[in-house]
């Protein structure tokens, strides 16, 4: 891979096998910043292939004030990895306008999206989302989902999660119970 590719085909490189490649083609797309940001759009929106949710990370690297809109567009996405990635990429961003999309994303199909979801919501700390977390909570009846779910609502410190995080202080899913006992702690003191 040369250093002189053009956009389309470092673009392209984002589908090859070889993760040195890939790694490559982020990088120098990165160096390429607001020259390859249309370009890198129309391949998330395409949402064929890796390249579209790389073309996501990218997008951030290069601008994340600017790819916020794209990811919120990304969530309602039919590829189950770039709705994931969009999901992922908001909650890490650490920007508050996360909040309420990453709430409409508890009602995705995909329980991969729903995990990030919570992940962000528990990392941004805004108790708006608490209610809906809880809603979640008491909802699903998946260990990894509950205990990705306590862990957010510990990290929320709301103590209104108290009660419903109680009920799963003993639960017989080891992850499920070290996360109650923690997120308890937490909201407790």
């Amino acid at each position: 891979m040369n250093q002189d590719g053009s956009v389309e085909t470092l673009i392209g490189y984002l589908d090859s096998e070889m993760l040195d490649i890939r790694l490559k083609a982020q990088a120098q797309l990165v160096e390429r910043g607001a020259e390859a940001f249309d370009a890198l759009i129309a391949t998330m929106r395409a949402g064929t292939g890796p390249k579209c949710w790389l073309a996501a990370k990218v997008l951030v690297a290069i601008d994340p004030g600017r790819a916020f809109g794209q990811l919120v567009d990304a969530l309602r996405s039919p590829n189950l990895i770039l709705r994931q990635t969009a999901a992922q990429l908001l909650g890490q961003l650490g920007d508050r306008r996360a909040v309420e999309p990453l709430i409409g994303a508890l009602e995705d199909d995909g329980i991969t999206v729903r995990l990030w979801a919570i992940e962000g919501l528990g990392r941004l700390g805004d108790r708006r989302a608490v209610d809906y977390l809880l809603a979640e909570l008491r909802r699903t009846e998946s260990s990894t989902l509950q205990y990705t779910l306590i862990r957010a609502l510990g990290n929320l410190g709301d103590p209104r999660a108290v009660e419903a995080i109680m009920s799963f202080e003993f639960d017989e899913n080891h992850h499920v119970r070290a996360h109650a006992q923690r997120a308890l702690s937490q909201l407790r003191h």
